[in-house]
């Protein structure tokens, strides 16, 4: 905190120095000199720094640069008015720069927010895939799917695409419902398995399923509910068997 200030005052001394030694030739170079200043002061300390550059560039200006010289009292109506102008204008460009340093502090906060939801979503696929392959090469005569926490599926094995008939890559973004039967579907009953995995964390049951060529079959699922360190939802996995066929 003591830095910010401290910052404040060599900004202020420097435009100080710079606006004596060019006095002679402007006399009304201080404004830019000062300004520069203030801005400066508010961007890097806040707006505490930027106030405190205020007090300090008016003191100087009214000391140095108003008649009578090296007296704070102003005489005559015309610097009176000078320094009330200039009074304005820094405090307008203390406003300014303030306000654009809190957008820039929320506008990072954003992006590292952001980055870490990035960061934890890539993990979360990185981890996922290694569980897919670890099950593929120990159950590769399971089919096991990966679902987000809305029912759509992330990813599966090749025991998926044995089972349904569907290629991999048509069912990644599909809902899990397209396994159900017509009947199934009507009744909600995707969304109540879900429903009972959050409730539950896990399950084993014997659903009735439809292939891609509308072949029906019954199959053993083993349904589990993924969750974070955190207890949120992530996901849920679904491990099926197929049992037997029907007509």
């Amino acid at each position: 905190m003591l830095l910010r200030y401290c910052f404040s005052i060599v900004c202020v001394t420097v435009a100080l120095v710079v606006t004596l030694f060019l006095f002679s030739m402007a006399h009304q170079i201080y404004l830019m000199l000062f300004i520069a200043a203030v801005v400066v002061s508010s961007l890097y300390g806040g707006s505490g720094a930027g106030l405190f550059s205020i007090v300090l560039s008016l003191l100087c200006t009214s000391y140095f640069f108003l008649e009578p010289f090296h007296s704070f009292m102003i005489q005559h109506f015309a610097d009176r008015l000078v320094f009330v102008t200039f009074s304005g204008v820094l405090l307008l460009v203390w406003w300014l720069s303030s306000h654009l340093k809190d957008l820039n502090d929320r506008l990072e906060i954003r992006v590292h927010e952001k980055t870490l939801q990035l960061e934890r979503a890539h993990h979360q696929s990185q981890e996922n895939e290694r569980r897919l392959r670890f099950l593929s090469k120990k159950f590769n005569i399971f089919g096991i799917l990966f679902l987000d926490p809305k029912g759509m599926i992330v990813s599966c094995n090749d025991g998926i695409e044995q089972i349904f008939g569907y290629p991999k890559d048509d069912l990644i973004g599909k809902h899990f419902s397209i396994f159900f039967a017509s009947e199934d579907i009507s009744k909600d009953k995707p969304q109540q398995e879900l429903n009972a995995l959050i409730e539950n964390g896990c399950s084993a049951e014997e659903v009735l399923y439809v292939r891609k060529d509308s072949i029906r079959f019954r199959a053993q699922v083993f349904n589990s509910c993924l969750k974070n360190q955190a207890e949120e939802i992530e996901g849920f996995a679904k491990i099926v068997r197929e049992l037997k066929k029907l007509v």
